[in-house]
């Protein structure tokens, strides 16, 4: 069993790593409220959204 991703978690650091809404939004295709609402539990990105966040995320997180 894969364990859940905690998208409000990844979100916030890339924020804290200095990566807003906007550029994460422009990066995955979608919009800015779309992220929000992924931070906020209110749904949760698509199966490749979710792996382009996480890449997105090792990539900062590695380069802070």
């Amino acid at each position: 069993m894969t364990p859940a991703v905690d998208w409000f978690r990844v979100i916030t650091q890339l924020q804290r790593a200095g990566m807003d809404h906007g550029q994460q939004a422009r990066e995955l295709g979608v919009s800015r409220r779309t992220i929000g609402n992924w931070q906020q539990a209110i749904c949760e990105p698509s199966h490749s959204k979710g792996e382009a966040l996480l890449e997105i995320y090792r990539s900062v997180i590695r380069s802070t």
